[in-house]
């Protein structure tokens, strides 16, 4: 058989776990070995393992779903370990019921992987029940799933079997190279929770893990990864002149392999020193050499299927092309220029290439957790002066922050700012408390328009207050700045993907799905017809309640009551935002009312009248832009 099981050296032939399921604190780690006997045979990719229950009702009928132990949750599994592999694999707990699995990216023939199990039953359930059997599928990429209107990629972001890199953490060597590689700072999911950690440099000595030190022709191999402490873990393995790589740390983020040796006497790491990719999730896409794309591990909701990938993979695109990369009903990746079947999604990313190589890549992903994004905008405010404070009333994970500001005619000094979080005694903190020695406060240089940065507190609680102050200005200030922050609710609940506002002059909340609160609504140039550009708080001396939005040539403005007044050099046109609809009405007509209808129909192309065309689907807004289609609040394709 190819796949065998073994548990203390001896076959477990029924893959029987009955005995675990009495007990929730008991673990049973066994050996998963891919043709034991055959080591010549082609390894095993993108394995699957699931847990199946028998029915009670029906003797020697295992499901997959429809039982207690599969719909509940009750197994949970994780990779700790290998037999005879060349690499080390590890993950966290997962769940690998109902519509759930655990992915293992590849199993060389002759080898085996270590994984440990668990049964997890709730309070009050008769586990002795039922039989449960492991299975596996290899070159498996989607799991099946009841019906979902939600679709797009997951975030990890509430899901504590869930932990790997999203952005940063890039990895460099010195130049010249010296004992030392530098790690920029990164933002990570660690057990379904987003982390920022701050990089920071690791000097390597010539003694291998066991102390013993390098001679001539001799090296070792490091792991570098990333646990739920501040710091870089270093696991060094044993020297040799061909040196083994050595286990990785349990529940840690592996970022890179480092080889160490000795050159005329010293340490010195270059480049060509640093092999392998990051464990990431969201799919992080990037070029690669000539023409290919490199796509790296995460999971996404497509119609009935939960597609999942726990490798980086490596995808041709065409040259001299402007095409789109859509993953399709199988899990499996596809260039195309138009949707390759009814269940794809995507586009993910638009390529365009050259004869030999990629000149563009713009990232197209969306979200099936979409985020919530608290932002100012407006006049800058002097040094020491603050925006005034908006107030979420849901906890959230703070992703990331990006500032936004002309600084074309600036020539020295630089425009730094700070998010400060009000704490119970009335008093201000920063959300970078690192600073000034580390300092990942957003700023931007001369020169500059545009930063991204992670706060490094990255957990609020519902009801706190958060204000953008000035720290910095340059010599010559910009006339506006805008920073942006996005966050995530830390138990997965719904997000509040239409985004709020808050102006320097009368503030705003942020509040859940369904609220009447002003929504930043994206409002064409009106006269032109151009595409659909975001809005923009801008300062006015009317002293009536409400939010204020401009968008050029438009000013917005919301009522107490929740409609939002927006103003044209030759119209008057009321926008009503009601949890679920967005109403735009022009003198005494309609112009336009879309509601959370299923299937949306295209509005008036605003290339036509001058005015946006914004549908509600899902509790999403979209507008439509000329040329483009459907595009939603976050920029993504609809």
């Amino acid at each position: 058989m190819a796949w065998t099981w073994y548990r203390d050296g001896a076959p477990i032939t029924q893959h029987d776990l009955g005995e675990l399921q009495t007990a929730e604190s008991t673990t049973l780690t066994v050996e998963l070995w891919w043709h034991r006997d055959n080591p010549g045979a082609e390894p095993a990719e993108d394995v699957m393992l699931q847990a199946s229950t028998e029915d009670p009702t029906r003797p020697g009928v295992y499901l997959r779903s429809g039982l207690p132990p599969q719909d509940q949750l009750w197994w949970w599994a994780r990779v700790v370990g290998s037999i005879g592999a060349t690499s080390d694999f590890r993950t966290d707990w997962t769940a690998i019921g109902a519509y759930r699995a655990l992915s293992i990216p590849i199993f060389e023939a002759g080898t085996a992987r270590l994984i440990e199990l668990r049964c997890t039953p709730p309070g009050g359930a008769d586990a002795s029940l039922y039989q449960t059997r492991l299975f596996t599928a290899a070159d498996a990429h989607a799991v099946p799933i009841p019906p979902s209107h939600t679709r797009g990629m997951l975030s990890g972001v509430g899901d504590p079997s869930v932990s790997g890199l999203v952005a940063g953490a890039e990895i460099t060597t010195s130049e010249p190279a010296d004992d030392s590689i530098h790690i920029s700072p990164g933002l990570f999911v660690l057990s379904g929770r987003a982390a920022t950690r701050r990089g920071g440099s690791v000097v390597f000595s010539d003694e291998d893990g066991a102390g013993q030190v390098l001679n001539g022709g001799e090296s070792y191999w490091a792991a570098l990864s990333q646990g739920a402490g501040a710091e870089i873990t270093v696991t060094k393995g044993g020297k040799a002149v061909d040196p083994i790589r050595p286990p990785l740390p349990d529940g840690e983020v592996f970022l890179r392999w480092i080889r160490v040796e000795k050159v005329d006497g010293s340490i010195q790491i270059d480049p060509a020193d640093l092999d392998g990719d990051p464990t990431a999730v969201r799919h992080p896409i990037r070029a690669g050499g000539g023409l290919e794309i490199h796509i790296g591990p995460g999971r996404a909701v497509g119609p009935q299927t939960l597609r999942q990938w726990c490798r980086w993979d490596s995808i041709p695109v065409p040259p001299s092309s402007t095409s789109f990369l859509w993953q399709v009903s199988t899990g499996l990746w596809q260039i195309s220029e138009t949707r390759p079947d009814a269940g794809a999604l995507g586009p993910w990313a638009a390529i365009t290439t050259g004869e030999t190589h990629i000149t563009a890549l713009e990232d197209l992903r969306s979200f099936a957790d979409p985020p919530v994004i608290l932002r100012w905008s407006g006049p800058t405010p002097a040094v020491g002066q603050s925006f005034e404070p908006i107030t979420i009333s849901q906890a959230l994970d703070l992703e990331t922050a990006r500032l936004v500001a002309d600084l074309s005619a600036a020539t020295s000094g630089a425009l730094r700012v700070d998010i400060e979080r009000q704490k119970s005694n009335g008093t201000w903190s920063s959300l970078f408390p690192s600073a000034p020695t580390v300092d990942l406060r957003p700023s931007l240089e001369p020169g500059e328009s545009e930063e991204e940065t992670f706060p490094e507190l990255n957990a609020l609680a519902g009801g706190s207050r958060l204000r953008l102050t000035v720290i910095e200005l340059p010599d010559v200030a910009p006339e506006l700045i805008e920073l942006a922050i996005v966050g995530r609710p830390p138990e997965g609940s719904a997000a509040v993907e239409i985004q709020r506002l808050a102006s320097a002059e009368g503030g705003g909340d942020v509040t859940g799905p369904g609220a009447s609160e002003a929504a930043e609504l994206w409002v064409s140039d009106g006269t032109t017809g151009r595409a659909l550009q975001r809005s923009q708080l801008k300062a006015t001396t009317d002293d009536s309640s409400g939010d204020l939005l401009s968008g050029s040539p438009y000013l917005m403005k919301r009522t107490a009551g929740g409609s939002m007044n927006l103003c044209g050099p030759s119209t008057a046109t009321r926008i009503k935002v009601t949890g679920s609809a967005v109403e735009m009405v022009a003198g005494s007509s309609t112009q336009l009312v879309v509601t959370n209808e299923p299937t949306p129909t295209q509005s008036t192309d605003p290339s036509q009248t001058g005015h946006p065309s914004l549908m509600v689907r899902d509790g999403a807004l979209f507008y439509f832009s000329p040329g483009v289609g459907w595009r939603r609040v976050d920029g993504s394709t609809f």
